[in-house]
């Protein structure tokens, strides 16, 4: 995965504040990654619930719950 950023300095004022977002825009931009990723791995199913899944029983055609 690649991220980048594109910056355009207009002036004094905005290379120093480039100066300083500069130095914390890779800490913040892996910290963002990191986070994005622990959310959608824990979000998908692990590979235990996805082969409980395969094997139930689906309902559909043919099958009938009695009571």
């Amino acid at each position: 995965m690649t991220l980048s950023t594109v910056v355009r300095t207009h002036g004094t004022g905005g290379r120093l504040s480039f100066a300083v977002v500069r130095r914390a825009h890779p800490v913040l931009a892996r910290a963002l990654l990191r986070r994005t990723h622990r959310r959608l791995a824990l979000a998908a199913p692990s590979a235990g619930e996805r082969e409980l899944a395969a094997r139930a029983p689906q309902a559909g055609y043919g099958h009938r719950i009695r009571p």
